[in-house]
């Protein structure tokens, strides 16, 4: 193990030694301590239940020997089927995006806010402060409509199981499906009788086919405080501006 500037301890994962003349050269790669433990350990308790994320966050977190401290303000969800042999960090990632949350490690602490970082007026444009901007726009698994199927029993069929004998049937369609060019185009079917609240099926439709079409942006971002300009520098979880007049691309 390793620690950084910030006390956040890393687990080194690769190993590559060499000879450099007469010396030992080492090259590694570690991840945060925190990502190992949780990816190595399973909760094998199921749970069905309306859960508050500080339940969430105990039950995640309990035995593990690390803090966390809740910031922001989070709504109750409905969980069903959680964990059930699943990794921690699994289960963890799928908190955050059922309660719209985000974390940053501070030492032995995990801190959950809506939002970490500042709104900034931070500007990054071609040219000066950024290179290498691409906008990625991936429509090769785009959806407008989905379908789910929950409350059944698995089980042949014939024996009255079966998601054809789903006791919840619930159907999403995106506003995006109403322009002519784009029109229904339908995703694979959502299929898990463990499910039987609405809610929870209903967002699961809706994340299903709203996140299908995936934008991704990149960009290689300099410190021009090395140059003699008294420029602030960003943290991780801000928002700043990204300009690339040869795309067209002017975007927080």
């Amino acid at each position: 193990e390793i620690v950084d500037d910030n006390d956040v301890s890393y687990k080194i994962i690769y190993l590559k030694k060499r000879g450099a003349g007469n010396r030992l050269k080492v090259d590694i790669k570690a991840i945060p301590l925190f990502f190992d433990d949780f990816d190595s350990s399973r909760i094998y308790e199921e749970y069905n239940e309306h859960m508050t994320a500080q339940r969430f966050i105990s039950i995640v977190f309990s035995g593990k020997g690390c803090n966390f401290v809740l910031r922001g303000s989070f709504l109750a969800v409905e969980w069903e089927g959680l964990a059930g042999g699943d990794t921690r960090l699994e289960i963890f990632k799928n908190g955050l995006n059922r309660y719209k949350a985000e974390f940053e490690i501070v030492g032995n602490t995990v801190y959950l806010d809506n939002l970490i970082g500042r709104d900034t007026q931070f500007m990054y444009r071609y040219r000066l402060n950024a290179s290498n901007i691409v906008q990625e726009i991936d429509a090769g698994e785009f959806y407008t409509y989905a379908k789910g199927y929950g409350d059944y029993e698995d089980g042949e069929e014939s024996e009255g199981g079966g998601w054809q004998n789903a006791g919840l049937v619930r159907e999403y369609t995106s506003p995006i499906a109403q322009i002519p060019s784009i029109g229904i185009r339908h995703a694979p079917p959502i299929k898990d009788g463990r499910v039987t609240d609405v809610d929870t099926m209903d967002e699961s439709l809706k994340t299903l086919v709203d996140e299908s079409l995936k934008i991704s942006v990149t960009a290689d971002i300099h410190d021009l405080r090395r140059q003699g300009y008294p420029l602030a520098q960003p943290q991780l979880g801000d928002r700043v501006f990204l300009i690339d007049e040869r795309i067209g691309f002017n975007e927080e």
